[in-house]
């Protein structure tokens, strides 16, 4: 007869609370990157239209695009499966019961997430978390070599596809017939893209639910499209978080900083460098336009944003130990005067399933 797991949550001192402080960290830096979707239609970001161009608007867009922007949804990512293979430690006899349980979890999770496209936001990415997350639990098995090499592919992927995809057409660009075409294929692009968001504007501030739910999804199929070209390196993070797990990495801090620091001196140089031509390539092209700045714009991200990721994961990590945040029990947080304790108290007690439902952040 099957042995059935007890499982329930880790309690008190069982939890990693440095894992704790480091989820509530990224949903702010996501929150923040975020704000800008939450005020204008999704189409406001995907070209070249701007509802602010004054100056000190531009230099906060390129604040966020440099240090923010693909920063914090990779670390959230890495706990996202790190925090799975966590949950595989509960399983005291079999894997069996409880990758049934956590599939079922993300069966909630999938459908959270499409009540929340549906009823408040385009720009929910629980649907692909669940999705991912049944992809994931595909590899619980592999060694760690396979996770690795996994995680590469994903990481390149999309960058394969649209320098192929540029290739092609500049390539068809040399062909007068074939130019023309292509050409007008983007001015229509384009103008589709304006009238949505004129119809978005008018929809979201006078139209009615139902009209309003339309336009979501409308702008929600957009998301949709750029699955293949962006999310995939979601999945390589979530295999990146397992490694750290089967490499207890998080074990203890001193630990942790032992090895992140190697990480830190690596990355830092890499995540600086694309990190400025991410804001270069930004600044110079659009999610309507494939050419080359485009696919530096993807490579600066999906390379440069995972490396800055480590940079602040180090940097978190060494200021929670060196006690900046607080550490040690919540009471030990609430004792403290210092202004910069009470300002991360909250954020070190976010429960961050109850913030992903609500936000359903994308980057």
């Amino acid at each position: 007869m099957e042995t059935v797991t007890n499982i329930k949550p880790l309690r008190g001192k069982e939890r990693m609370e440095i894992l704790d402080f480091l989820r509530g960290l990224a949903i702010l830096g996501i929150l923040l990157v975020n704000m800008s979707f939450f005020n204008s239609p999704f189409f406001m970001h995907s070209g070249d239209y701007v509802l602010w161009d004054d100056l000190p608007n531009k230099l906060t867009q390129y604040i966020i695009w440099f240090f923010w922007e693909g920063k914090f949804y990779p670390l959230f990512a890495v706990l996202f499966g790190l925090g799975f293979y966590i949950f595989l430690q509960k399983a005291d006899d079999g894997l069996r019961h409880v990758l049934f349980r956590y599939r079922m979890r993300l069966l909630y999770l999938l459908i959270f997430g499409i009540l929340h496209v549906v009823f408040f936001w385009h720009g929910d990415i629980l649907v692909f978390y669940a999705l991912f997350g049944f992809v994931m639990t595909w590899f619980h098995g592999r060694s760690d070599k396979t996770l690795i090499v996994w995680a590469i592919i994903f990481i390149i992927l999309p960058i394969i596809i649209i320098a192929a995809l540029v290739g092609l057409i500049n390539l068809a660009m040399q062909i007068p017939e074939a130019a023309e075409g292509i050409e007008a294929g983007f001015r229509e692009q384009n103008r589709f893209i304006q009238e949505t968001i004129d119809r978005a504007m008018i929809v979201y501030s006078t139209g009615s639910f139902s009209e309003i739910m339309r336009m979501r999804l409308t702008e929600y199929s957009m998301v949709i499209n750029g699955v293949l070209f962006v999310f995939p390196n979601v999945m390589s993070l979530f295999l990146a978080g397992i490694v750290l797990g089967r490499k207890k990495v998080f074990k203890d801090i001193p630990n942790a900083l032992s090895v992140l620091k190697k990480f830190f001196w690596w990355c830092l140089p890499v995540g600086v460098i694309l990190s400025t031509t991410y804001v270069y390539s930004m600044e110079m092209t659009s999610y309507t336009s494939l050419n080359w700045h485009m696919l530096l714009m993807v490579a600066s991200s999906l390379i440069g944003g995972p490396a800055m990721m480590f940079v602040y994961l180090y940097l978190f990590t060494l200021l929670y130990h060196k006690g900046v945040f607080g550490k040690g029990n919540p009471g030990h947080f609430k004792n403290r005067q210092n202004g910069i304790h009470q300002l991360f108290y909250p954020i070190h007690h976010l429960h961050y399933d109850f913030l992903l439902i609500r936000f359903g952040v994308v980057w």
